[in-house]
């Protein structure tokens, strides 16, 4: 079975190498067949929900690095699963979860907590991650207390636009499983400051002028995530580099690895 570790010093994809974990990352976080982050679960495939147990949990079957969720906080404290503030026209922020639950997903399921996230991936045997992307009123001091109420740290891996949490984060011990999302911040900073990666969309980067990030993270150790990559074509380019690939359709770029893993295997 070909194996990639992960980190932008990891080896390529060519090579047939015991799994190794780069330093910056803990080694808790056992490498998995593909480098890839299934955005809001594995959902295009077979037409889930996104944000729901059943594109998590195809995502869980996937042998890939992670599958992301978005987390914002109710009204009356509970962490929940959501893309948008909204759910079904109501503010999540200011509506409780009672008022949120009695409108089901389009698969009949009901409107996911984190808590629920974090059980599917604790009972998970993969090594595959929950990224778990915080968004505004998601304090780093309620996730990390779910996350350690499950007992499940070596399974989570946190992602946020806010550069304030990371360094949260990393004061807190947390820095090496955290990444930032955007591009205000350089990989010299991040790598600075102890925080383990960011996240940079792909089509923005080389729009920006910025593809001498990948070498620049590849040099310090910081792990570079791609957004919204989705064209095999286009990881092919970055693959062999250590990134990481967030996407919609993480099922396609898993059967565009095995193709080149079977051709070059010819």
């Amino acid at each position: 079975m070909l194996f990639i570790s992960y980190g932008c010093n990891s080896e390529t994809i060519n090579s047939i190498q015991e799994p190794r974990v780069p330093s910056f990352i803990p080694a808790v976080l056992s490498p998995v067949k593909y480098p890839i982050i299934a955005h809001r679960g594995s959902w295009y495939q077979n037409g889930h929900p996104q944000n729901s147990i059943a594109s998590l949990k195809e995502a869980l079957a996937l042998d890939i690095f992670g599958s992301e969720c978005d987390v914002w906080k109710t009204k009356d404290g509970i962490l929940v699963i959501s893309h948008d503030n909204t759910y079904n026209g109501l503010n999540i922020t200011k509506s409780t979860y009672e008022q949120l639950a009695q409108f089901p997903l389009a698969n009949g399921e009901k409107l996911p907590t984190l808590d629920d996230f974090l059980i599917e991936v604790g009972n998970s045997p993969t090594n595959t991650k929950l990224v778990i992307e915080l968004k505004s009123n998601a304090s780093v001091n309620d996730v990390l207390d779910a996350v350690n109420q499950r007992g499940v740290i070596e399974k989570v891996i946190f992602i946020t636009y806010s550069y304030s949490k990371c360094l949260t984060f990393a004061k807190k011990g947390y820095g090496n499983i955290t990444y930032f999302v955007g591009h205000s911040h350089t990989p010299e900073e991040v790598k600075n400051d102890g925080i383990g990666g960011f996240y940079y969309v792909e089509e923005d980067m080389v729009n920006e002028g910025q593809v001498d990030w990948v070498n620049r993270a590849k040099e310090l150790g910081v792990q570079l995530i791609l957004g919204s990559v989705t064209n095999p074509q286009v990881m092919a380019k970055y693959i062999d580099q250590g990134c990481l690939f967030s996407s919609n359709k993480p099922v396609t770029l898993v059967q565009a690895i095995d193709m080149r893993e079977n051709e070059q295997a010819k």
